[in-house]
């Protein structure tokens, strides 16, 4: 190919080994995939390649070719989230009698009717017995209402999904009935009998918001209102997954040994009778926008991709932000519960000067940062680097070009200057 004809193109070399090699080339809207004798791979593009659109493809598009994966990001999209929200309850409670003693009374009242169990002179205490009766009691004086009993709880609906009021009480503290709508104080208050896909919000401390946390119910039989467990959840009605036209896409290779080149949404193609998923961004599964935060390239542009120490890693704004560990896709956390070492990273470049971060160049056990005034170093206070340990800091000031992308050979990093109308080549030592 002579120059002319690939004009303002960006090119990413693909070496899947010493015998399978390629040479992408990313231009304004599309893709091309040659071998290195020159031989032209069909890239088949599913969802299109509007994503590539843009003037200067050798200065906006950046790739990292990961195993079969090579990473394409537009540096001019911004990234945002699907406007679709996680699912939610209809509105319901359940009632929780975990415990039955004698000359107690129990009460629950629903939209003002009160009903009671009295166990004063009651021979068979049980608190199945008990949550029988308050069932009985709540039948026949509520109208419009669905009331169920599983053993010991009562799981109480409105038959048009509208809202309404409920309390309990029982005259030995308040300690062997338990209301639960929608939210409560620790999770030993919950029954191991619920609504099948009941999601709760455990609030935990009442003097601080971090230790909220949201669990949903998962019956064993899939039936709806069974024995089972509580799973952790994600708060009902949020935004959880990105929108994938704005995300990064990917060119993988099939195994025809042609090439596709499509978003990360998990979608499905057939070659010869076989059926081949690609994956799909990670999406918010626990939490909520407090506890399981936006990644900050969320509403920004992402300025580069890289790889390491194996986790995928976008720079945004003044941002270093990493993935899972091993899990390339997945940008939010397993759990809320505990910070996991393998959970992603998400810091900023602290600095007085303007610090938005345009390359990163690994350097052993270093990640170096390339800002136009200014070079960081990824560092962490431990062996591990884990969301607990890393930081950014400042190593080095010297101006710097993102014309050209560092290159790193050995113990050095060569990379750009430009003073007036002259450029430079600067190499960084590490020692």
């Amino acid at each position: 190919l002579s120059s002319s004809t690939v004009g303002n193109v960006h090119i990413q070399t693909i070496n899947r080994d010493v015998n399978e090699r390629y040479v992408a080339i990313f231009s304004n809207g599309d893709v091309k995939v040659y071998e290195l004798d020159g031989t032209e791979k069909t890239v088949n593009k599913p969802d299109g390649a509007s994503y590539l659109s843009t003037s200067d493809p050798r200065s906006n598009i950046k790739t990292v070719t990961i195993a079969d994966y090579t990473f394409v990001v537009n540096t001019t999209k911004t990234v945002a989230m699907d406007t679709s929200v996680s699912a939610g309850n209809i509105t319901q409670a359940i009632v929780f009698v975990n415990q039955v003693s004698d000359k107690t009374t129990y009460s629950v009242t629903v939209d003002g009717v009160t009903v009671t169990d009295d166990t004063t002179g009651n021979s068979t205490l049980s608190t199945t017995q008990v949550a029988t009766d308050l069932q009985s009691g709540l039948n026949s004086g509520l109208t419009g209402f669905t009331i169920a009993r599983n053993g010991p709880v009562i799981h109480i609906k409105k038959n048009d999904g509208s809202n309404f009021s409920i309390d309990g009480n029982d005259t030995q503290g308040n300690t062997q009935l338990t209301v639960v709508k929608n939210s409560v104080q620790r999770f030993t208050d919950l029954p191991t009998v619920s609504p099948n896909g009941y999601i709760v919000e455990v609030k935990g401390d009442e003097a601080t918001n971090f230790d909220n946390y949201y669990v949903k119910f998962v019956t064993n039989n899939g039936n709806a209102f069974e024995e089972g467990q509580w799973e952790e959840s994600i708060e009902k009605g949020i935004k959880f997954k990105f929108n994938y036209d704005t995300m990064p896409h990917i060119l993988v290779r099939q195994a025809d040994g042609n090439f596709r080149f499509a978003r990360v949404d998990g979608g499905t193609y057939t070659l010869s009778g076989v059926t081949y998923t690609l994956p799909k961004w990670g999406e918010r599964t626990v939490g909520d926008t407090d506890s399981a935060p936006d990644p900050s390239f969320v509403d920004n542009k992402i300025n580069n991709v890289f790889f390491f120490r194996n986790r995928l890693g976008f720079l945004s704004d003044d941002n270093v932000v990493l993935s899972r560990v091993s899990e390339f896709f997945t940008f939010f956390p397993e759990t809320v519960l505990s910070v996991i070492d393998s959970d992603p990273i998400d810091v900023a470049a602290s600095h007085t000067k303007v610090a938005i971060l345009k390359h990163a160049v690994t350097m052993g056990e270093q990640l170096i940062l390339f800002s136009d005034q200014t070079q960081f170093v990824l560092t962490s206070s431990s062996d591990a680097l884990t969301p607990q340990t890393a930081n950014v800091v400042v190593a080095t000031e010297f101006e710097s070009s993102d014309s050209a992308q560092p290159v790193g050979s050995g113990s050095s990093i060569y990379y750009l200057t430009q003073k007036g109308s002259f450029a430079g080549v600067r190499e960084y030592i590490t020692q």
